[in-house]
């Protein structure tokens, strides 16, 4: 059997129940089980300990092996792949983006702090214009007395 899922990133944690249909010499059962792109070593469990966990495991592609033993007598291999997204964030179109984004708002932010500077700047030349009309006035009025 071999089932495949596509989990979300937040869909970190997965737990497997391993159970074996017969109730005669469990001691005599052991699970041998790894989780490849995770370990690639077998790890044996015995019947009781029949409760696998993964905490937080990282986005990837991942296949759980999993196969009963009975005094030398292995079970067929049951496999289950999966695979958990990574976050939105940190993939490389979201990071674009996001560079995108800051740059146009960086640049329009400078495009007015430009026009401020701009208006500013007509202000000042527009004041210093009136003032030199004014100079010129008295200078002329000046001239005639």
């Amino acid at each position: 059997m071999k089932a495949e899922q596509i989990l979300l990133t937040d869909e970190r944690k997965i737990q497997f129940t391993l159970s074996s249909p017969t109730l005669r010499s469990r001691e005599n059962i052991h699970y041998h089980y790894k989780l490849e792109g995770n370990d690639d070593a077998w790890t044996i469990n015995d019947y009781a300990s029949n409760k696998i966990t993964y905490n937080a495991l990282a986005p990837g592609n991942y296949t759980f092996y999993v196969k009963a033993e009975k005094q030398g007598v292995f079970s067929k291999t049951i496999s289950y792949t999966f695979k958990i997204n990574s976050s939105i964030y940190s993939r490389w179109w979201f990071i674009a983006l996001v560079a995108l984004a800051f740059l146009i708002i960086v640049y329009f932010i400078y495009k007015w702090q430009l026009n401020i500077q701009r208006k500013k700047s007509q202000q000042i030349n527009e004041l210093n214009a009136s003032k030199l009309t004014a100079i010129q006035s008295q200078n002329e009025s000046a001239l005639y007395f």
